[in-house]
């Protein structure tokens, strides 16, 4: 009879755990404690602890217009309402014609442990040109483009794949069936004329001429909730200008939906000047209604936090590594301006007081016959770094050594002319799923 009871209760608490572990594990915060914040192996909320993203960063914000959220608290009304200029337009009438014409959806909220969604943030600044970025920003899951930011002739630099076109009216440009066109509202009229674009076509002017229509399916239009510029005017840019622009919006937009971010063709070219890599207009970022000095101070830090994500640079300064990639600046012009090579060159931070104090332009990197003699210390130093107790004779060994090897400089000749471009390849496990091999392969040095 006991036995029988024993076995009734241990019954009982095994169905009591089942039940708790299940609702346990249903809890997002759990799943994410115990199995990370997403598939990736970097994530984008992996950044939540640091203090300066915490200050910033709302993952409860609302991103899209839906019908259901589309009801605006006074407040966001009239901050809204003074972004460009008033209208007397009815936003409650238009809000309900719009959700009878365009999806009524709640995008991307399937953020967990087992997503690892990829995107690239692709801006239009001329720093894109003969980047070679094409392949990569192609491999991503999402490629965000902004405003008019052409692929057709570029695909080498800035790639052919779009999902996603953020767009306001003053901007908008034809679409291919499959992107998403995602409309930026700084006023009741941009909503309107989103209406007018798939229905009556009516609307040419907004306070400047505007498409009266454009090619782009009414299916995967998206529209970014006023809350959503609110939201970032004040928490990310602390209310510095009137509003963001729409690369800065792009940005927070992709850091909501994606797990991993890149960002490409964001600041100033190669010489210090901001223009389009499709125009030749060359202008001040200080400018317009964006608080441009300090969203680009701000943008730079959140690329700096993007490519953290994405382990795009490697902080790795041990043993083999640490010297392939100082091997890498004697041998390559891949990094920052004009002066020393016709790309961004090493040579280039050699302006940078950290850089140069470390950077010696004239050190002995490959050894030769002519230069293999070293003095006393070096020498000690060198038969000190695994306790050589070897007593052969160094000249002897060299002079077979070039008996049976090439004698001779190499990578001497870097000038303005040359742009020698290397990809460092580690052995990291954060490669997998990387999809960073048609960017490696289309550097002309690959040292791994």
């Amino acid at each position: 009879m006991s036995g029988c009871v024993t076995k009734r209760v241990r019954n009982i608490m095994l169905c009591i755990s089942v039940v708790v572990s299940l609702f346990i594990f249903s809890r997002p915060t759990t799943r994410r404690l115990i199995f990370g914040e997403c598939a990736c192996s970097q994530c984008v909320m992996d950044l939540r602890y640091d203090p300066w993203f915490k200050q910033r960063f709302n993952p409860h914000a609302q991103l899209l217009l839906t019908k259901k959220n589309s009801v605006l608290s006074n407040a966001l009304y009239l901050w809204w309402q003074k972004l460009q200029y008033k209208s007397k337009v009815n936003y409650t009438m238009v809000a309900e014609m719009l959700f009878s014409i365009f999806p009524n959806e709640e995008d991307y909220s399937d953020a967990g442990p087992g997503r690892c969604r990829t995107c690239a943030v692709v801006g239009n600044s001329g720093n894109l040109k003969n980047s070679h970025y094409g392949p990569l920003i192609d491999g991503h899951d999402l490629v965000i483009r902004i405003n008019k930011g052409p692929t057709v002739g570029y695909e080498q630099d800035v790639g052919s794949k779009t999902t996603h076109r953020i767009i306001y009216p003053e901007s908008a440009v034809d679409m291919d069936n499959s992107t998403h066109m995602v409309l930026i509202p700084f006023k009741t009229v941009d909503l309107q004329w989103l209406i007018s674009v798939f229905t009556t076509k009516h609307i040419e002017r907004t306070y400047i001429p505007v498409k009266p229509t454009i090619k782009a399916n009414r299916d995967k239009v998206m529209i970014l909730h006023p809350a959503f510029l609110k939201y970032i005017q004040e928490r990310w840019l602390l209310k510095h200008g009137r509003y963001p622009s729409t690369g800065f919006i792009t940005l927070i937009f992709a850091l909501h939906i994606c797990d991993q971010v890149s960002v490409f063709g964001f600041g100033a070219d190669e010489t210090g000047n901001w223009h389009h890599y499709f125009e030749e207009n060359k202008h001040n970022h200080n400018a317009g209604n964006h608080g441009g000095a300090y969203e680009y101070g701000l943008t730079q830090k959140d690329i700096s936090i993007m490519k953290i994500i994405n382990r795009i640079i490697q902080h790795v300064i041990v043993s083999a590594s640490f010297i392939v990639c100082v091997f890498l600046l004697y041998q390559t012009s891949s990094r920052h301006f004009l002066d020393f090579c016709i790309c961004n060159c090493g040579m280039d931070s050699e302006g940078n007081k950290w850089f140069s104090q470390r950077y010696n332009s004239s050190a002995r990197v490959l050894l030769n016959r002519k230069n293999h003699a070293v003095d006393f210390n070096t020498f000690w130093w060198w038969r000190s770094l695994q306790n050589e107790s070897n007593l052969a004779n160094y000249t002897e060994v060299v002079e077979v050594l070039f008996a049976h090897f090439p004698d001779k400089r190499h990578y001497w000749d870097h000038s303005p002319s040359s742009c020698r471009s290397c990809a460092v390849v580690g052995n990291s496990g954060n490669m997998i799923g990387s999809r960073y091999g048609a960017l490696i392969d289309s550097n002309d040095f690959i040292i791994r």
